[in-house]
């Protein structure tokens, strides 16, 4: 089996409070957007930042998450209640 390719240098600090305007700048001039959670660490990273984007800048738009109990796996369920408590 061949070795997995080098991903190559990583950087692998948190993202400062200064960079979060550039990683939400999509969202400029919406008034709200929706977040897709799902409950996984990716998405709920996801989550968490755009909260601290909000507290550091109240007039960014303001975040709907959404998540889907889709029943492919038995944990979904888990997964969108972890999601709602949050």
């Amino acid at each position: 089996m061949p070795a997995a390719p080098d991903p190559g240098p990583s950087d692998a600090r948190p993202i400062a409070a200064d960079e979060l305007g550039g990683l939400f700048a999509a969202a400029a001039g919406h008034r709200r957007v929706v977040l897709a959670v799902s409950g996984g660490s990716d998405s709920m990273a996801l989550m968490a930042l755009y909260q601290a984007f909000r507290n550091a800048d109240p007039t960014a738009p303001e975040a709907v998450v959404a998540t889907i109990d889709h029943g492919l796996r038995a944990e979904a369920a888990d997964d969108a209640r972890f999601v709602l408590e949050a």
